[in-house]
């Protein structure tokens, strides 16, 4: 159940949001921090697609359905059939 954020909320957001933009841009222009940061991302992300596979196979045996594929299928031409 979503609730209401209060106005002290969002200003503590918004504040928490500028400092995480304002880091951001420093990384972005700090070349070393970049490149380093490049290697994190890749493993973050790839934790993420474990995280949302499993969640996919959790989702699928409490509905009672077959799981979707999560991997990224490989791009076909598409042909037009002919008639």
């Amino acid at each position: 159940m979503a609730t209401q954020m209060t106005a002290q909320d969002r200003k503590w957001q918004a504040e928490n949001d500028a400092r995480t933009l304002m880091d951001a841009e420093q990384i972005r222009t700090d070349n070393s921090r970049l490149e380093a940061a490049k290697p994190q991302v890749k493993k973050l992300a790839s934790e993420r697609q474990k995280e949302a596979r499993a969640a996919t196979k959790a989702a699928a045996k409490l509905t009672k359905t077959k799981p979707r594929a999560t991997k990224p299928r490989a791009q076909t031409s598409k042909r037009k059939r002919k008639r």
